[in-house]
């Protein structure tokens, strides 16, 4: 246990502070000399109470100071629910984005795959808007004359009036339904 200075002007003299400096300046000095005044051999509790009812008291008398909060009357203040997204619907919003990436980027490639056509349909050709033919028979086992079993159409062809089989994928790839 050290030595217990007497008043606030022997803790000013103690910090290297003349003994008419703010209640501020004291507090700082001692926040940044602490270890100095342990090192002198004062109590450094003591020289910190000190201090602290420096703050609670007027200088001339010592009576408590009346507080901000006994002068102003309290506002009632709701702060504001935070907007944070939990896991799940951060989830969502994931599964939502990548979906509509990958219909953005699949679509032109592989689109074409989900069309379908049935008979006396009109099809153009998909990149110029041409008229091109029309559905005749859907078969879905059809033999080609190179011996393969595939799915394909049986069209009339606009230009020349003449009836051909046609692969199923490479009637859904050049064409659409007029």
């Amino acid at each position: 246990m050290g030595k217990v200075p007497a008043d606030l002007g022997e803790c000013c003299e103690m910090l290297g502070l003349s003994r008419n400096s703010s209640r501020d300046e004291l507090k700082l000095a001692f926040a940044l000399n602490r270890r100095d005044v342990e090192m002198a051999g004062y109590d450094v509790e003591a020289v910190r109470k000190l201090i602290k009812g420096a703050d609670d008291a007027d200088p001339l008398t010592y009576e408590p100071l009346p507080t901000a909060a006994q002068h102003v009357q309290p506002v009632s203040f709701t702060p504001s629910k935070p907007h944070a997204l939990n896991a799940v619907t951060m989830l969502c919003v994931l599964m939502v984005v990548l979906v509509a990436t990958l219909c953005i980027f699949l679509w032109p490639r592989y689109g074409y795959k989900l069309r379908s056509f049935k008979v006396n349909d009109p099809l153009v050709e998909a990149r110029s808007g041409e008229p091109y033919a029309t559905v005749l028979e859907v078969n879905r086992h059809h033999e080609f004359s190179n011996g393969k079993v595939a799915p394909a159409y049986l069209l009339r062809l606009k230009e020349d009036g003449t009836e051909v089989w046609y692969p199923l994928n490479d009637v859904h790839y050049f064409c659409v339904r007029d």
